[in-house]
């Protein structure tokens, strides 16, 4: 008779677990080795985790953190929401400052991807936050993973913070496709009232070159002048 696949188990249910040392190494990770023990903790500590009935009973080395008991009923509910403004106000803020001319619908299309829910689950996983957050769920959710995250922004120092959102949360810019972040229907009519507003610049389509024109594939390279200067083709 088959078995099936052995259960998934949280990080802690090992022996070699240690909540402490667990959340030492957490601040180093995300280069904030000075922040006190409770208030990451804090930050990591959704306001389920106290309806657990091992927690609600007082039980002695309840997962993760495995404390005698918990008399302190901090959570992170009020850090939540600071840390989404935190973190959204930054993520525009660096996406204006690295694209000076971009339209603001751009940067709003790419603040809401790269700050996703999923994405920052994600993101949030590769940080560990994963094995650390404490909650009455198991395996933790996104959105759990997401508001920890968010709590973890509130919690920290702001420098720590918006260094946190530079290094995490921007770098994945890189694998962002822009085309399908933010989709044109007519790109050109787009760019032709852009530099229009902008800077009162004229722009107009020329053909460059073409081949093939009566195979079955031709291919025609069209530039994009502005102010009779050319400024890309394709």
């Amino acid at each position: 008779m088959l078995a099936g696949a052995d259960p998934v188990l949280s990080r802690s249910a090992y022996p070699n677990w240690n909540y402490d040392s667990e959340i030492y190494a957490f601040g180093h990770r995300i280069g904030a080795p000075e922040t006190d023990k409770d208030v990451l903790i804090q930050a990591l500590t959704d306001s389920s985790f106290y309806q657990r009935a091992d927690i609600a009973e007082e039980s002695a080395n309840a997962q993760p953190s495995k404390q005698e008991s918990y008399g302190m009923k901090e959570h992170n509910r009020q850090l939540i929401q600071h840390g989404s403004e935190l973190l959204w106000n930054s993520t525009c803020a660096y996406l204006r400052y690295g694209l000076l001319h971009a339209p603001e619908e751009l940067i709003t299309n790419l603040a809401l991807k790269l700050i996703a829910d999923e994405q920052i689950a994600t993101l949030a996983t590769y940080l560990g936050i994963n094995n650390l957050i404490r909650t009455a769920e198991f395996p933790p959710s996104n959105a759990s993973l997401c508001n920890a995250f968010k709590a973890l922004i509130a919690a920290l120092p702001y420098q720590r913070a918006v260094a946190l959102i530079r290094d995490v949360i921007m770098a994945q810019l890189v694998d962002l496709d822009i085309e399908e972040v933010f989709p044109l229907a007519e790109p050109f009519e787009v760019l032709r009232r852009f530099m229009s507003s902008n800077s009162n610049v004229e722009v107009e389509p020329r053909l460059l070159r073409s081949a093939g024109e009566i195979s079955a594939e031709p291919i025609f390279i069209a530039g994009i002048y502005a102010d009779k200067k050319l400024i890309g083709q394709g």
